[in-house]
């Protein structure tokens, strides 16, 4: 019974809502609420689709740049390496250690070798940005070996990029008396970022091996001036000031007829690079040559 009356009371009540001066007002506010929430819905399916999309944009990005990166450019920070020198032929091979039977080479690298270098197997045990061998000989991308040996970039005359010794440099891929096993700075710097210390490293000489991957061109350098350094030949900053008035007080002086130049010498051609030899040099130390040419930085 109280059911009933209480429909009937709602039913009056609503229909009299309905009917009320009101109903105008309500009805609007209806619609709005409506329109509102056709609205929400409508921003929200539109911020799924636009989602979906960035999601499938990444994806296909990630898709792109995996096919157009090679997986032997990639540091893998996981992945163990072995890495073999050859001195009869002057390479360096980095293989990966796929598991305990099975390796696959991924890098073949020039290299200069010292004839103080000795066979066998040691350890990578630190690395160095930069590596004083001696005065006036610095290196990069330095990965110190457990035998004394180093793996490293062609030799420096000071700590920057701006000093290179040419003739350490043109030595890559054959035998020389700088440093210990000298590479391309790239290359130095691919061992130096992928290789982690504790790398097993084999020093062996096979004349008859060849690389299993070709072997790149080592690229000259352009140069604007080449100083002949010496340390026999070095002088102290007094030395040098005095042989610098010399020079000045020479200068003013009349020319004699022994101080004139040479026709046959003036404007002499400079000579012609010596070309590099598959024989292991003597055991004394040369002297470097160095330019002051920038040379770009390993990437």
């Amino acid at each position: 019974m109280a059911v009933m009356e209480y429909k009937k009371y709602k039913k009056k009540t609503f229909k009299d809502w309905l009917q009320g001066e009101n109903s105008k007002m309500y009805l609007f506010i209806l619609l709005l609420a409506a329109a509102a929430f056709i609205l929400i819905i409508h921003f929200v399916r539109l911020y799924n689709e636009q989602y979906r999309n960035s999601l499938m944009t990444q994806a296909s990005e990630s898709v792109t740049q995996a096919q157009a990166t090679s997986p032997d450019d990639v540091i893998d920070e996981v992945a163990n390496y072995l890495i073999r020198i050859n001195r009869a032929k002057n390479f360096l091979t980095v293989y990966r250690l796929e598991d305990q039977d099975k390796r696959k080479a991924v890098k073949c690298f020039p290299v200069s070798t010292v004839s103080t270098l000795t066979d066998g197997k040691t350890k990578i045990s630190s690395k160095m940005s930069w590596y004083k061998f001696a005065d006036n000989q610095f290196a990069q991308f330095t990965c110190k070996l457990e035998n004394g040996a180093s793996i490293h970039t062609a030799l420096y005359s000071s700590n920057n990029n701006g000093s290179i010794l040419t003739e350490s440099y043109y030595a890559i891929g054959t035998y020389s008396t700088y440093g210990s096993i000298t590479l391309m700075a790239d290359d130095a710097k691919w061992i130096y970022e992928n290789c982690k210390n504790q790398t097993e490293v084999e020093i062996y000489m096979d004349a008859s091996e060849a690389p299993e991957i070709k072997l790149a061109e080592v690229p000259q350098i352009s140069t604007v001036s080449v100083t002949q350094l010496s340390a026999t030949t070095q002088t102290t900053a007094a030395g040098a000031t005095a042989q610098k008035a010399e020079e000045t007080t020479s200068a003013t002086a009349p020319a004699s007829e022994e101080s004139k130049p040479d026709a046959t010498t003036e404007n002499k051609p400079t000579a012609a690079p010596e070309e590099k030899t598959t024989q292991p040099p003597a055991t004394t130390q040369e002297t470097p040559k160095t330019t002051e040419a920038p040379v770009k930085p390993a990437a």
